[in-house]
C-alpha cells in the first residue's frame, strides 16, 4: 500500500492558495473545538472569575518587582528567593522573607495575593522538574521570583488572549 505525503507525520509539502486557506481553517477549527470542549466542563461565572484572578495576580506579579517598589534592595532581595522545595513548606523562611519585604510597600490583600503566586509559581516549577520541563527559552528558568517575572513577562500576551 503506498502512503501519501499527508499520512507522513514527519515530511513537509508545500501547500498554497485554497488549499493552505482550508489547512489553516480545519487547524484553527479543531484548536477552537478542544478549546471549547476543555471550558465547556467548568461553569462560566466561576471560570471568569477565576481566570480574571490569575491575570490580575500575573500582572502584579510582574509588576511589583518591575515598577512598584523604589528601594532597589527590597527589589534585589525578592527576586533572588529561591523557589524551591523550602518555598513548598510554607510558612517557611523564604515564605517569610517575602512576606516581610512586601508588607513594607503594600497592603496585606496585595501581600497575600503574591504569596499565594509565588507559592502556585514554586509548585509549577517543580512539576515542570519532575516532567523533565525546565528549558523555556534564553535565559528563562523558574528557578526565583525574579526568573519567573521574566517567565511570565515572555508569556504575558498568552495568559491574556
Amino acid at each position: 500500500m503506498r502512503r501519501s505525503p499527508s499520512d507522513r507525520p514527519n515530511e513537509t509539502r508545500k501547500v498554497s492558495g485554497e488549499k493552505a486557506r482550508s489547512l489553516i481553517e480545519a487547524q484553527l477549527a479543531d484548536h477552537g473545538s478542544g478549546i471549547i470542549a476543555t471550558l465547556s466542563r467548568y461553569r462560566l461565572r466561576d471560570a471568569l472569575t477565576v481566570w480574571h484572578e490569575t491575570i490580575r495576580s500575573v500582572e502584579e506579579f510582574i509588576n511589583i518587582p518591575l515598577f512598584g517598589m523604589e528601594d532597589r534592595r527590597s527589589v534585589d532581595q525578592l527576586c533572588s528567593v529561591p523557589l524551591d522545595d523550602g518555598f513548598l513548606s510554607m510558612p517557611g523562611p523564604a515564605c517569610s522573607a517575602v512576606k516581610k519585604i512586601l508588607s513594607q510597600h503594600f497592603e496585606p490583600s496585595v501581600v497575600e495575593r503574591y504569596l499565594r503566586t509565588v507559592f502556585q509559581t514554586a509548585a509549577v516549577a517543580k512539576a515542570f522538574k519532575v516532567h523533565g520541563l525546565a528549558d523555556f527559552g534564553p535565559g528563562i528558568a523558574l528557578d526565583t521570583v525574579g526568573a519567573a517575572v521574566g517567565y511570565f513577562q515572555s508569556r504575558r500576551r498568552h495568559l491574556v488572549s
